[in-house]
């Protein structure tokens, strides 16, 4: 492969092993991973994310330098742990662990550690691990003995039972149907130095799967509630009033993507549409492969098409514009889509005009229809150079495919920024490479250049299933990564959705 390109190598799948061999059972897998942990030490708030591998087995939960976990940075012991819980006030896929804190003479105190996952479905996944650790853990005489006296002590009534029962219902709530993953187990986050997830082995990234793949909340934009995917959806969202057809144009076949905003449903063309309006304008899901939330389904079964257009195309039979259909060139169905809901032509007392789109000629777009779309989690990058004179960077990135761009949100003053971000981009072809490059953002002047990385689609699976890159950037003349790393990295999920 050119120099810059990926390095692909398969990630091995992370499988629940116990200390004799195979998990029984009933117990509870050893489990690794990486996760992000906010130092414990400095100024507060002004404590740093650092990024390590972590371990969860009967001694408790440790931490290394690394996956080769020569070099250990801490460790919890089982006996000290207190609880465990998701933190979404910080966060979506952030969790807090408590823990006695062993330095301390007084039982009632405690530590706390911040994690993040990089996903949902990871964040879940130790929860729920972390809590059925400690609904098993066995109190010793000693330490019933100790934590009674203490508590005595300081006039608490608050019983051992309560506690473990908190555990127990942690432990139920984030239960994954069973100790049983796929053939392949659970997997973990892709670790710095693997650098493809496995196909068998897509990360864990939702709860419970109701009725077909799911990415994830990323795009979904659901709570801690279960969350619905693929037929489940489908059924309920196509049995809404004017659900049956595209809200925007005459295609005539059943359609597969939705605003969830908005409320409507449109197809695959009028979809281009809507993300180019962009987020603020309209929210764009997949009714097949989504996760949706009880709460935007029914949002959409509050409005659907019908509704939708009776308001937003009220006066549309008393202009001279029509619908488009079918084959309208790009151009009409954009200027059609941006009136009907930027500029509100067509409602009553509408003005109903259209905006002008700039055509461009059959050599710039080239007459191709486009075979999917590319899904693009932005998830974080490590040992970035120091592109400004406080030894930080302004980091952004930018996507391309062909003449197709998007650009995620600058993450400020950060040598291993955290992003968790969505985009996608269209596909014309399994036979393009998708250019990842990064920026430094400059307030004056052009924009720095940090590094690219590059993916050939053909290393994507094409069934829908999400796959994790974590993706050596060549970097620009003279920069260096920092931290005493060998490279410089961008960590970045992909799921690519064919239009069949």
């Amino acid at each position: 492969m050119s120099v810059g390109a990926a390095s692909l190598a398969a990630e091995p799948a992370l499988s629940p092993v116990g200390p004799g061999g195979p998990a029984s059972a009933d117990a509870v897998p050893e489990f690794k991973g990486w996760l992000s942990k906010k130092s414990s030490s400095g100024v507060p708030g002004m404590r740093v994310w650092q990024r390590r591998f972590f371990v969860l087995d009967d001694a408790g939960l440790q931490w290394f330098e690394d996956d080769s976990c020569s070099v250990q940075r801490g460790s919890v012991r089982l006996q000290l742990l207190r609880g465990v819980e998701p933190a979404p006030d910080k966060g979506e896929s952030r969790f807090v662990v408590r823990a006695h804190d062993a330095q301390k003479g007084d039982d009632r105190l405690e530590v706390r550690f911040d994690f993040e996952a990089d996903s949902v479905g990871l964040m879940k996944r130790w929860v729920q691990l972390i809590a059925r650790r400690l609904q098993q853990q066995p109190f010793s005489a000693e330490a019933h003995a100790a934590r009674a006296a203490s508590l005595n002590r300081q006039g608490h009534r608050a019983s051992l039972a309560a506690a473990e029962a908190q555990m127990e219902a942690a432990a139920a709530r984030f239960s994954f149907g069973g100790d049983d993953e796929s053939e392949a187990g659970p997997s973990a986050a892709a670790p710095a130095s693997a650098h493809r997830r496995s196909k068998s082995a897509p990360e864990p990234d939702t709860a419970p799967r109701v009725g077909g793949s799911k990415r994830g909340s990323a795009f979904a934009g659901g709570g801690d509630a279960d969350l619905l995917s693929g037929a489940p959806v489908e059924a309920r969202l196509l049995r809404i009033a004017g659900n049956s057809t595209c809200a925007d144009c005459h295609d005539g076949g059943a359609p597969t993507w939705a605003s969830t905003n908005l409320g409507t449903l449109f197809c695959i063309k009028c979809a281009g549409v809507h993300r180019l309006m962009g987020a603020h304008v309209s929210k764009v899901l997949s009714i097949k492969i989504d996760a949706w939330s009880e709460a935007q389904l029914q949002h959409m079964e509050a409005r659907g098409n019908a509704a939708v257009n009776a308001d937003l195309e009220a006066s549309l039979d008393q202009t001279a514009i029509t619908k488009p259909g079918p084959n309208a060139a790009a151009e009409a169905l954009e200027a059609y889509v941006r009136a009907k809901y930027e500029l509100k032509s067509f409602v009553k007392g509408g003005a109903g005009v259209l905006p002008t789109i700039e055509a461009k000629s059959t050599a710039q777009v080239g007459m191709v229809e486009f075979i999917g779309i590319l899904f693009i989690r932005l998830v974080s990058a490590s040992h970035l150079p120091k592109m400004d004179a406080l030894g930080k960077t302004d980091a952004y990135a930018r996507f391309s495919l062909g003449d197709r761009e998007c650009r995620s949100k600058t993450c400020k003053h950060s040598l291993n920024p955290k992003w968790s971000e969505s985009l996608s981009l269209n596909v014309r072809s399994e036979k393009e490479t998708l250019i990842v490059k990064l920026y430094d953002e400059d307030r004056i002047g052009k924009d720095d250049f940090i590094g690219q990385a590059l993916v050939p689609l053909s290393d994507i699976s094409l069934d829908g299933t999400p796959m994790g890159f974590d993706l050596t950037l060549q970097l620009h003349t003279k920069q260096q990564p920092t931290g005493g790393a060998t490279r410089a990295s961008v960590a970045v999920e992909l799921t690519f959705n064919p239009l069949s």
